[in-house]
């Protein structure tokens, strides 16, 4: 038997932390005996240190398969096989606990505490925007937070974070799909008299900008600032950025930062902001404004580097021309800001 491809991942909880291997193996062909593959994954703890536990899934066998596994989910595993119309959910022990019939391919967002699928089979309104379902990571039943994604029109998801996503509603309808908090807040109706339509999230506020801005407190809904497509084009935006309180404005005069919730502006010609939040203790922190105009460094389907594995990973990876300083804040961020 030859060992093909190994590869491990760290999964479980900060609690009970636990590593889980995934083997792909290989029989030699003899004599007429054709070649044979087969699939292993298992797990062990590591608080307490066990034996290792192989996962009790139905793996395909006879076939070269890859896999790619997903931390996070409430310390669960999500994974797929190739192009295999099939996502599994799994417990760190290895045993199964629901599976979709859908491939990884379709794993549109997971974190520690949700994971989105698109159905591409389901009906769908438009060709380009196949439903979406989000399943919370711990039990893998669908929930809502408040609304039924499906039932949207014109949906699909757009920035991604630790803690939740973007949701896009036909060409301006924004939301925020919170998967900590189990909420969704809705930021801008799908209509073409408020095109404001380009959303960054951070923490307890929502910037969106585009034709203007409004800037809104997610607790309680209210609009802290906001200005006209006008006033907005006035300024001269090269590129904006948002973190914490503060909204970054880049321009060829005095590139100022806003405290959003006083209106007032607490610096100019800022030298450095928070660029993301990473996972729930870490931020990364930039010098300045980005030379390739990315708001977020980590680029790609969750808003947490190395999240997923394998030969077809959907992990991040970092998109910006500068270096970033990766400061350990699980308190929050303390600063400096700018």
């Amino acid at each position: 038997m030859q060992l093909i491809r190994v590869g491990c991942l760290p999964s479980g909880t900060a609690d009970k932390p636990t590593v889980t291997y995934r083997l792909a193996l290989r029989t030699p062909a003899q004599g007429l005996e054709p070649e044979k593959f087969e699939t292993k994954i298992f797990t062990y703890s590591t608080n307490p240190a066990v034996e290792p536990v192989t996962a009790t899934l139905d793996l395909p066998t006879n076939q070269e398969t890859i896999y790619s596994i997903m931390a996070g989910t409430g310390g669960n595993l999500l994974f797929g096989a190739g192009d295999d119309s099939k996502v599994i959910l799994m417990k760190p022990d290895g045993t199964e606990i629901a599976s979709y019939p859908v491939s990884r391919r379709d794993v549109e967002y997971v974190d520690e505490n949700a994971f989105a699928l698109v159905d591409r089979n389901k009906e769908r309104r438009y060709a380009t925007d196949p439903p979406v379902t989000l399943y919370d990571g711990v039990s893998g039943a669908p929930v809502t937070y408040g609304g039924n994604l499906e039932e949207l029109t014109a949906r699909s998801i757009g920035y991604r974070y630790s803690d939740g996503f973007v949701y896009n509603i036909g060409d301006y309808g924004r939301a925020f799909i919170d998967t900590r908090n189990k909420r969704r807040y809705d930021l801008n109706p799908n209509d073409a008299s408020n095109p404001t339509t380009d959303v960054k999230i951070w923490g307890d506020y929502a910037f969106l900008a585009n034709q203007g801005l409004k800037v809104i407190e997610l607790k309680t809904g209210r609009v802290l600032v906001s200005r006209t497509a006008e006033e907005w084009n006035g300024l001269g935006v090269d590129n904006w950025y948002a973190a914490g309180k503060y909204l970054y404005v880049e321009n060829d005069d005095d590139s100022p930062v806003i405290d959003v919730t006083t209106g007032q502006q607490v610096s100019s010609g800022w030298a450095q902001r928070p660029g993301n939040l990473v996972g729930s203790k870490w931020t990364l922190v930039l010098g300045g404004p980005e030379k390739a105009d990315d708001a977020q460094c980590f680029t790609g389907r969750t808003n947490t580097p190395s999240v997923m594995w394998g030969m077809y990973s959907l992990a991040d990876s970092y998109g910006c021309d500068e270096a970033g300083t990766l400061v350990y804040s699980p308190d929050g961020y303390e600063g400096p800001w700018f």
